[in-house]
């Protein structure tokens, strides 16, 4: 375009003033986005952590609070006499008699009391978490296996329940009805294809020292396996605590991580009316089969440190230490059912 006659187009770039104000714009601007995304990111961490630990948490809780409401457990026999042809039945993994027992590590050496049996100082031999409390309880699994006929003539007599029963010989097991429960291994062949389940003496180890029952058991019976069921605190693979168990001298299996504290009070009837009327430590020279409730306190912390703001300074495994992990409690008081009246 041609422009009319004695005028001039003008043109202006931008000077360095206005250059120098627009990249400070443009910086606070990614200041600010930055400062957002950080903010954003901090306090997903946070929330990750938080859900992960609850997670944990609530697991550990189901885990431990299922199995001690259940100790004692042995079928419809809540309060009947309680019979083992078990050669040992003192040993600890045999004494099923007492329902549950604890050991607390008062002062973080790595030395419970009362004393551990040897199949859990082997599992915990320089990975225990010092300064924790351990817990064994004993009950049936819970999964019981009809008695059908023909059933016994006497209390030797074999006991024939369904084929494809998933037992297997050296099984350790409860029968119970309403009036008497016994204990006893499980003898002869092949008792989950066959149905025939025999008691004779030996079995295996620990082996029965006698073959009789007690009492002729018939349909109004039933019959499951019987366990016993420590819990307590390990460090993993990795280092982390972590919450295990241990069924019978089984391979110890890791449950949750990140509990690294466990501790237990022990609620004893002394007068006889199936309500707790004291709580006790493990360490206070407990008689167990007092006991009918149990205080369950543990402590879940994130795998992650630097979560929370400030530093916290806390005890684990003996000593006191300071991080920025994130941690939280869970507690619950347990009756224990079959303790009740």
């Amino acid at each position: 375009m041609t422009l009319p006659s004695g005028q001039k187009q003008s043109q202006r770039g931008l000077g360095l003033v206005e250059i120098m104000v627009s990249l400070v714009i443009g910086l606070i601007l990614v200041a600010g986005v930055f400062q957002v995304f950080q903010s954003s990111r901090a306090t997903h961490r946070v929330s990750d952590a938080l859900a992960r630990v609850q997670e944990n948490g609530r697991f550990a809780m189901l885990f431990l609070s299922r199995d001690l409401r259940m100790a004692g457990h042995y079928g419809c026999a809540r309060h009947a006499p309680l019979h083992s042809t078990l050669n040992d039945s003192t040993h600890y993994l045999y004494a099923f008699d007492i329902h549950i027992t604890g050991h607390r590590d008062r002062n973080g050496t790595g030395q419970w009391t009362p004393t551990l049996p040897s199949h859990l100082e082997d599992v915990l031999r320089g990975r225990g978490i010092k300064g924790t409390d351990i817990v064994t309880v004993r009950a049936g699994d819970g999964n019981a296996i009809q008695i059908l006929p023909p059933y016994m003539a006497d209390a030797a007599a074999a006991l024939h329940v369904e084929k494809d029963n998933g037992l297997a010989a050296g099984d350790i097991v409860v029968i119970s009805d309403c009036e008497k429960a016994t204990v006893f291994q499980i003898s002869g062949s092949n008792p989950g294809a066959s149905g025939r389940v025999e008691h004779g003496i030996g079995g295996g180890s620990p082996g029965n020292w006698t073959e009789q029952l007690g009492k002729a058991y018939r349909g109004d019976a039933e019959l499951m396996r019987i366990n016993t069921t420590s819990y307590f605190l390990r460090e993993n693979v990795v280092g982390e605590p972590a919450l295990w168990r241990r069924i019978g001298t089984d391979p110890a299996e890791e449950l949750v991580e990140g509990v690294d504290d466990l501790q237990l009070r022990y609620g004893l009837d002394t007068d006889g009316d199936g309500t707790a009327d004291e709580y006790k430590t493990a360490d206070a020279g407990i008689r167990w089969q007092d006991v009918v409730s149990v205080q369950l306190s543990l402590r879940v912390r994130s795998r992650e440190d630097n979560i929370v703001a400030e530093p916290q300074t806390v005890d684990y495994n003996g000593r006191s230490i300071t991080d920025r992990r994130l941690r939280q409690t869970f507690a619950s008081t347990i009756a224990i059912r079959n303790s009740l009246r």
